[in-house]
């Protein structure tokens, strides 16, 4: 496949992530569905929950995480707690999936009864948090159904805020009128903005 000749050269790459892979200008884009590494397999085929190859609920999945995490967390003498800090970081530089919310901004996600867009966590009754009566679930609200990358809604996919590139959208955002408030329109660098009283 032959690199596209209609790409611009630009001097910066773009905020939203278009035309940084010069073979698919669109392919790490914002506002991009995540691309899947195995097919979809929702129980209706559209968009419930899956279910296990006996077509039962699948296991709790806080059941699952506490049986199989080793309760005593083990200490390393090469890794301290930055790791962490720069791999959140990093992630949050790549993806951002977006969770459906009410026109007024928020989601009933309570235990009792929740949304229809909410896929709870129950918690197990043998659990140190069902124990200690703070929480009989873990909420959980759905990320926002998108379709996939030829607009078209067979299934229910999932979408991308961020370019997938590491490319400091932590800093710069990820839209150009973001962009524009946050560099300094004075620098030809594309500096960000300081506060010159204050700089040394």
């Amino acid at each position: 496949m032959k690199v596209r000749e209609i790409i611009p050269n630009y001097r910066y790459p773009t905020v939203d992530g278009s035309c940084n892979n010069r073979i698919d200008i669109s392919r790490g884009k914002a506002f991009r569905p995540l691309k899947r590494l195995v097919p979809v397999n929702y129980d209706d085929g559209f968009g419930t929950l899956r279910k296990s190859v006996l077509e039962e609920d699948l296991p709790l999945a806080r059941q699952v995480s506490t049986v199989i995490q080793n309760p005593v967390p083990a200490k390393d003498a090469e890794i301290n707690h930055m790791f962490t800090q720069w791999g959140q970081y990093i992630v949050h530089d790549l993806v951002h999936t977006p969770v459906v919310v009410t026109p007024n901004g928020d989601l009933d996600c309570n235990c009792e009864n929740p949304s229809a867009e909410c896929i709870n966590l129950p918690i197990p009754e043998d659990d140190v948090q069902f124990q200690n009566g703070t929480k009989t679930c873990f909420s959980l609200p759905r990320s926002i159904p998108t379709p996939n990358s030829k607009c078209q809604f067979f299934n229910r996919e999932q979408i991308n805020q961020l370019s997938s590139f590491i490319d400091a959208t932590t800093v710069y955002g990820v839209d150009d009128e973001l962009l524009s408030d946050l560099r300094d329109p004075e620098s030809d660098a594309g500096e960000l903005k300081v506060n010159k009283k204050y700089t040394f």
